[in-house]
């Protein structure tokens, strides 16, 4: 009995395995069978969602409201809603109204028409095709818009290829009326507008000859600053620029005006002779600041900074008066050569007297600036030589070796002055006391330079 049971609960399980074992493989079929049906509806839905969808809105324009069952049931699929059918839905409608074509407002059309004649474009006046283009571009579509702007950049290529060579003639320059009248153009650098004449074999004109030519020379030269001053070659810009200086020369402060001053002097020093005369007005102001020695150092900073030619400069009567090519461009051109060689012996006056100011600080600017002046330009370079040799006899230690040096770098920059500033040394040293150095007004001979 005991051996029967055994065997048939035996037989019992073998037939419960089998019967799972079946139960997997059905589960397992129809796991397959569900997967491939929900991959070949969502296969649906993307193929129905990259359908157009202009279809289905003319079918809800031509009175059909029943949704469309394709693109709702692809939307289920992908786990939307009804909410985000309807979304779809209204966008495309939306499209739809954008589409049309906007009227054109007839109001919006006259005033631009008459906003275009009041710019003055003639060729373009009573234009209302060209207002109604204007106002009809943002309607274009993108494809219109892509091929006309293709269009636009090769029509401007094929002008590009037919345009003349750019010359200086033909460049957009602001056009003065009064630019002929001028005896001598302006320019900043004047010693090289004009060709220089051979002083050299040229005979020297009489007294009388000599006064008559100083004062042709000044009478045109006021007349062409005058011209330059009505013109807005005196700022280089517009009206409104040189009102703007006008008003800070009248109430800016020191340092505006300075800066206007020196603007005006860059642009053309042959006509703003009353510029550098403002500038050694404010150069010889006393005040507590050192407002001086500002002015000062404009002077000079334009007078080494290309202000005056790489030579000596000449007095009017030491020029080619009577060259036979000579021109009043000529006699306006030496006539500001000779007061700019009197202005800058009354600017080495007033640098003698800041040399000896009591507060040491200006002494010490001072003596910057003569060194600076002697290393640049050989103008009043025995003055100049003179003044800076003084300073190694100051009464304070730090300027006298400050002095050394600056002598120390006049010698690395001018190796053949040796000769001349020993002997300057020699006389400083043999000489008696005295209170200073005056400069000479006459000329001195001229050192030999490297």
């Amino acid at each position: 009995m005991k051996g029967s049971k055994v065997k048939g609960e035996s037989r019992r399980k073998h037939i419960e395995i089998q019967d799972e074992k079946r139960d997997s493989r059905s589960n397992k079929h129809g796991e397959k069978e569900n997967r491939r049906k929900k991959e070949a509806r969502v296969a649906q839905s993307q193929a129905s969602l990259h359908k157009p969808i202009v279809k289905q809105k003319n079918q809800k324009a031509s009175g059909g409201n029943a949704p469309d069952l394709a693109l709702k049931s692809a939307i289920e699929a992908l786990g939307g809603l009804a909410e985000d059918y309807e979304l779809v839905v209204d966008a495309s409608t939306d499209d739809e109204a954008h589409d049309a074509p906007a009227a054109v407002d007839p109001t919006l059309q006259k005033d631009l028409a008459k906003f275009v004649q009041e710019l003055g474009f003639s060729k373009h006046t009573g234009d209302a095709s060209l207002v109604a283009d204007a106002a009809s571009d943002d309607d274009r579509s993108i494809s219109e818009y892509s091929e006309s702007s293709r269009s636009e950049s090769g029509s401007d290529e094929e002008e590009v290829n037919v345009e003349r060579p750019i010359t200086p003639s033909t460049l957009p320059v602001k056009v003065n009326a009064h630019h002929g009248k001028f005896v001598f153009p302006p320019s900043p650098r004047w010693y090289e507008v004009l060709k220089p004449l051979p002083v050299t074999g040229v005979v020297a004109p009489s007294e009388h000859t000599l006064e008559s030519l100083i004062s042709r020379a000044s009478s045109l030269l006021e007349k062409d600053a005058s011209v330059y001053a009505s013109t807005s070659q005196s700022t280089g810009a517009s009206s409104s620029d040189a009102a703007f200086l006008s008003r800070v020369l009248s109430s800016g402060t020191l340092s505006d005006r300075l800066s206007a001053l020196t603007l005006m002097i860059q642009a053309s020093p042959v006509h703003n002779i009353r510029a550098l005369e403002g500038l050694k007005a404010l150069a010889m102001k006393k005040g507590g600041k050192g407002e001086g020695v500002k002015g000062v150092r404009a002077i000079i900073d334009w007078w080494i900074g290309g202000g005056v030619p790489e030579r000596k400069l000449r007095y009017f009567r030491d020029q080619p008066l009577l060259h036979e090519k000579k021109t009043d461009a000529h006699l306006v051109v030496w006539y500001f050569e000779d007061w700019l060689k009197k202005f800058f012996f009354s600017i080495l006056q007033l640098l003698e007297t800041l040399s000896m100011d009591p507060l040491s600080y200006i002494r010490m600017q001072a003596m910057s600036f003569i060194a600076q002046l002697l290393i640049s330009k050989p103008e009043q370079e025995q003055n100049l030589l003179r003044l800076l040799v003084n300073k190694l006899g100051d009464s304070e230690k730090s300027i006298a070796s400050k002095a050394s040096y600056h002598l120390h770098q006049l010698l690395q920059a001018h190796p053949k002055m040796k000769a001349v500033i020993v002997r300057e040394i020699s006389a400083l040293v043999l000489k008696a006391p005295s209170h200073g150095a005056t400069p000479s007004s006459k000329t001195q001979k001229s050192s030999t330079r490297k």
